[in-house]
């Protein structure tokens, strides 16, 4: 069980606060990024999916891509797993370095650049997992190239990440149009949201997705999408998802068009594992 600290609480609440002011719907909304990331219940899960789904095992060299406050990095080496954790933001770096010093988890095991390239060796990890993290990459070749780069041959390059697809933004749990961001801020700004906090988001789709994949060249990779046969055993998970996308998926889900929307990219979250060859 990862041990917050006072000090660590304190760090990451003041983090959120900067982050996603008058983003969150209200005190609650933000109360609730508040509680998810001073909990081990996502790592737990995403641990045991990666386990699950991709054969993890403990003594993978695993990287999480965008390791945030570190929660996944200090539950897994707690659990005898071998992660280490790679950061752009210098807030997020330090909070990750905290948390893994109050576990008894190596600092060092959270690396950190601002420019976003790996400083890890070429086939150096068994598995890189990134959560919810690929939505606000600007540079997804860069990312995606250096992901690739680092894992081993045979090695899986797990993304999870929101689908833009459905108009819908998980941030600030509402229905938008996301093909025009001016449009979006206009109304973001009517309704007293952040409008700025849009710019960071990158509206990634299956089809953007596939596209940057494509952009890919001299690497020799599998790319399998399941996010699919995910997305309705999972439809009630609301760490994944706000209550009003469960609300509209379930009377979808009702009249019998969830699945038949799902095969059109309807779905949400994506998830793609790529293989290196």
């Amino acid at each position: 069980m990862i041990n917050f600290s006072d000090g660590v609480e304190a760090k990451i609440e003041n983090y959120l606060k900067d982050a996603y002011k008058n983003v969150a719907a209200g005190e609650k909304q933000f109360e609730s990024f508040v509680k998810s990331a001073l909990s081990e219940n996502n790592s737990v899960t995403q641990i045991k999916w990666l386990r699950d789904n991709v054969g993890l095992k403990k003594e993978h060299a695993v990287l999480d891509y965008g390791s945030g406050t570190a929660n996944l990095v200090v539950t897994g080496n707690i659990d005898g797993y071998k992660f280490r954790g790679f950061e752009v933001d210098e807030r997020l770096y330090d909070i990750g370095r905290t948390l893994c010093a109050g576990n008894g988890v190596d600092p060092d095991s959270i690396s950190f650049e601002t420019h976003g390239m790996l400083p890890y060796e070429d086939n150096t990890f068994d598995l890189v997992s990134s959560f919810f993290v690929y939505e606000h990459v600007m540079d997804t070749r860069t990312y995606l190239e250096q992901g690739v780069r680092v894992l081993k041959k045979g090695g899986k390059f797990v993304i999870f990440t929101c689908n833009y697809q459905l108009m819908y933004e998980f941030h600030y749990g509402l229905f938008l149009p996301l093909f025009s961001k001016v449009f979006t801020k206009f109304i973001l700004r009517v309704l007293g949201r952040n409008p700025e906090f849009i710019d960071g988001i990158n509206m990634v789709t299956p089809d953007k997705f596939l596209k940057n994949i494509g952009e890919l060249h001299g690497v020799d990779i599998k790319t399998d999408n399941i996010g699919i046969r995910e997305y309705v055993p999972n439809l009630t998970n609301k760490e994944q998802h706000g209550g009003l996308f469960i609300r509209v998926a379930s009377v979808l889900q009702t009249l019998g068009l969830l699945s038949f929307l799902a095969k059109l990219g309807f779905y949400n979250p994506l998830i793609y594992v790529i293989t290196k060859n």
